[in-house]
């Protein structure tokens, strides 16, 4: 902890900027939408179906803008891009919120429109961010430099959770209106596009940079590695559909089948959110003794072993054991994951890649999301979270045999030379 912040005083100032911006994003998404935004929905008579819908339509919305984010990207820059994403998904939150007196159907069609909204600017922020801090950084720095960011989303995703958790009850006890309601839970959803203006404040006081493929169209040549990127947006589709099972129902199950309060919603899902800073620390040394693909692999297999707990031990306990622990091993493979995508190719594919990874990342959120409400509803708990175990097992056995068959040398040789 001492050697990262050490590490984090002594970086470019403009790293440090986008460090802390993606820290209130992770307060306000991590933390407050993450704990409240399912349950809001809930208060307003909304089913896990249509949450895993509309939250599965939302990511796939993201998905699909993935590869315009990047080709804008391209256009104006990935600095740019990232302040438009955020005051984008920041102008979408708060329109959702606005249209709470509407009536039931038209409400309905209201929060899908600025839902699907907030997710384009999420497309133009995360495709954009990693060529961005890719070209920031140094090569020595980056698998600091990426652990630091994560850690920086797990504090202030906790604390957005812990927010989020004692919210309610406390406006409940100001305002006098019931938990059962879901006026609480619309006030406490505010802080949402508030932290996002501010993480747009801070990225506004970065230097500009040349779009990258100004910097490098003169100096790189190398063929796009289609296959390369097709496989690693398969990798990341499997191990976020896996995961997606537990971000996308986690709270609904707990409010719903284990009927815990929200207080304590909250604080599993803070723990959640801050146990992982430790974990996320210690990617670069694990990345360092085992290499990126083998951390990717190891943490698949951890993870789907946590996602059968989960599914075969209905308590509350357990559920939170599992759920810790599943972001424990996410906090990890993150860092690794999104290293491996972006140093085995060209630096003038860096945003393509991203915007595949961006793809695989939304398709499997989305899938989890948007068949997960139907699973439950059909099957039950149990299904969703052992075939989420399944999608885990699969992604790290795949790379697994991808890296025993030696392609990833072969395929890192022009990214190398560059």
């Amino acid at each position: 902890m001492h050697n990262s912040l050490t590490t984090f005083q002594r970086l470019p100032r403009d790293i440090r900027l986008y460090i802390m911006a993606w820290g209130l994003v992770g307060f306000g998404y991590f933390g407050i939408l993450g704990v409240l935004f399912n349950l809001y929905l809930l208060r307003l008579g909304y089913g896990p179906e249509t949450i895993g819908l509309l939250v599965g339509g939302g990511q796939l919305v993201w998905g699909l803008s993935a590869i315009p984010a990047g080709l804008i990207g391209g256009r104006i820059g990935n600095r740019n891009a990232m302040i438009l994403g955020m005051t984008i998904a920041a102008t979408a939150i708060g329109l959702l919120l606005l249209g709470k007196a509407l009536p039931g159907s038209l409400l309905t069609v209201w929060i899908a429109i600025w839902w699907i909204g907030s997710w384009v600017g999420s497309a133009l922020m995360i495709v954009n961010s990693t060529p961005y801090i890719m070209e920031m950084s140094p090569s020595e720095d980056r698998h600091n430099i990426f652990a630091i960011q994560q850690a920086s989303l797990g504090l202030f995703g906790f604390a957005g959770s812990l927010a989020a958790g004692l919210l309610p009850g406390l406006l409940a006890r100001v305002t006098g209106a019931s938990m059962d309601g879901s006026t609480v839970y619309w006030y406490a959803l505010w802080l949402t596009p508030l932290s996002y203006l501010g993480a747009v404040l801070l990225l506004c006081r970065t230097q500009p940079l040349l779009p990258v493929g100004e910097s490098v169209k003169n100096e790189y040549h190398a063929a796009m590695p289609l296959f390369l990127i097709i496989f690693v947006g398969v990798i990341v589709f499997l191990q976020t559909a896996g995961e997606g099972t537990i971000r996308a129902f986690f709270n609904v199950y707990l409010d719903t089948n284990l009927q815990v309060p929200t207080s304590r919603i909250g604080v599993v899902m803070g723990m959640g959110q801050f146990l992982p800073i430790v974990s996320s620390l210690a990617a670069p040394l694990m990345m360092a003794r085992w290499g990126t693909g083998r951390t990717i692999v190891m943490m698949g297999l951890v993870s789907s072993v946590f996602m059968l707990v989960m599914a075969y031990f209905a308590n509350w306990g357990a559920a939170s054991v599992s759920y810790i622990g599943v972001l424990l091993t996410i906090s990890i493979s993150a860092v690794a994951r999104t290293l491996f995508s972006q140093e085995i190719v060209a630096p003038q594919w860096r945003t393509t890649m991203s915007a595949a990874f961006t793809i695989g990342l939304a398709l499997g959120w989305a899938s989890a999301a948007g068949f997960g409400g139907y699973l439950i509803a059909t099957f039950g708990y149990r299904t969703l979270f052992s075939l989420g175990a399944i999608m885990a097992l699969m992604s790290g056995l795949l790379l697994w045999g991808y890296m025993r068959l030696g392609a990833r040398t072969k395929a890192t040789a022009p990214a190398s030379s560059a």
